[in-house]
């Protein structure tokens, strides 16, 4: 098997959406003949655990933890300077590359690695990354999970606690180490075609180079999440399952408060929040007393993919300022054979993915105007007639598929240098 070096901080038995990805995309790399030596961030005391995902693990990944920075070791009375002195931290999680780069070193000399691939928004793990690749030569695959680095609210919250001048170097020294890992990574891998086109488009990247590969839903998890029925009050059952972004509240109260005229013209419905730890829906249904409201706010993996096959409909937020964010839970909506609420951008990418399909409804930003739509699809789900994904539109986007064309770029520069002369 083709060894590599695979470089995230966060896999399980850590629980949530990067965990997840992270274990799907080994598996895959596994049954495609290759080997990785994973490097990521210790187990802490606060950390969410998801034993199902854990068991996911192949036997052939070999996992290396260490110590991660992060800006809790401070001590108290550095939080309060930085507080008072409006510099946090940065964001995207650069501090501690250089922990991060020293172990990356020592498995390096240790074994016979192939290639690096990191996995960050933007981050600790791609500058290690980038310090290994120019001191080995070795191929590098930076892959963006979410594009962080333009994520408006990201920086909004960055601009909201510092000052000025502290936030326009902080933004300075983002896009300067944006420039350098999609500039030197061999391959860079994204998670939407337009993250894609964006980076090619500014960095002068060719096609080949930038896969939209980290997307698509996963056979193997939907094999062994199971069935759980869905118990709702009242049909259809709707659903968000997940946490919601921070920032993101605004969209839930928005539609809470939608859904509370429906159910004041009587309407029925259920509206249930799944695995959603930051409380958002939870706080959103008490503000607006939204009687036909459930939540479960920790849910491990398979217990949320068994739930999600008992929804009617499954609901995607995404900020209007953040056009680029496709989030993963869109896949698993469409392989449960969920119809799809997107408040989203018109024009960004997971529009792209319900329009493309036919498979559901987008909602306007404005609560007073969504109604109109919700109504629909809520009438339309009584009728019989929902928007739906086709099963040829669903297979599109199996995982097997949309790493192929990774998969085979890997191949051709996991070659050693003498074969590849020859």
């Amino acid at each position: 098997m083709t060894k590599f070096l695979y470089i995230s901080r966060f896999f399980p038995p850590m629980g949530g959406a990067e965990p997840r990805y992270n274990v799907s995309l080994i598996r895959h790399l596994c049954k495609a003949g290759f080997r990785p030596t994973v490097l990521t961030s210790e187990i802490r005391a606060h950390d969410s655990l998801d034993p199902f995902l854990a068991s996911l693990v192949p036997a052939e990944a070999e996992v290396h933890r260490i110590p991660w920075a992060r800006e809790g070791k401070l001590t108290p009375i550095g939080r309060r300077a930085r507080r008072v002195l409006r510099t946090p931290a940065n964001p995207l999680g650069f501090t501690g590359w250089r922990r991060v780069y020293d172990s990356a070193r020592v498995l390096a000399q240790r074994f016979d690695f192939r290639f690096i691939h990191s996995v960050h928004g933007l981050g600790a793990a791609h500058l290690a990354a980038l310090r290994l690749k120019r001191e080995t030569g070795l191929p590098w695959i930076a892959e963006f999970q979410d594009p962080w680095s333009y994520n408006w609210i990201v920086w909004n919250g960055m601009e909201a606690r510092s000052s000025r001048c502290w936030c326009s170097l902080n933004r300075a020294r983002t896009q300067r180490a944006l420039r350098r890992v999609a500039t030197t990574a061999d391959v860079l891998v994204t998670e939407s075609p337009a993250h894609a086109a964006r980076l090619r488009e500014e960095f002068g990247r060719a096609a080949r180079d930038v896969i939209p590969a980290a997307m698509g839903w996963d056979a193997d998890l939907a094999e062994e999440g199971g069935e759980t029925p869905i118990v709702a009050a009242r049909r259809p059952a709707i659903g968000h399952v997940g946490t919601l972004y921070g920032g993101y509240d605004y969209v839930a109260n928005r539609f809470v408060r939608a859904l509370k005229q429906l159910e004041a013209e009587g309407q029925p419905f259920t509206f249930l929040s799944l695995g959603d730890r930051s409380g958002a829906f939870r706080r959103a249904a008490a503000a607006h007393a939204l009687s036909c409201f459930a939540s479960v706010e920790s849910l491990p993996l398979d217990q949320a993919l068994a739930l999600m096959k008992g929804l009617d409909f499954g609901l995607v937020c995404v900020a209007q300022e953040y056009p680029l964010h496709l989030t993963s839970k869109v896949w698993e909506y469409l392989q449960s054979g969920l119809s799809v609420l997107g408040i989203v951008p018109a024009e960004g990418s997971v529009a792209e993915v319900i329009t493309g399909g036919n498979c559901g409804y987008l909602l306007p930003y404005d609560a007073d105007q969504m109604v109109p739509v919700l109504r629909q699809a809520l009438d339309e789900w009584e009728s019989g007639t929902s928007l739906h994904a086709s099963p040829e539109y669903v297979a599109g986007f199996e995982r097997a598929r949309t790493i192929q064309p990774l998969v085979e770029r890997l191949r051709q520069l996991s070659v050693p240098a003498s074969r590849a002369e020859q």
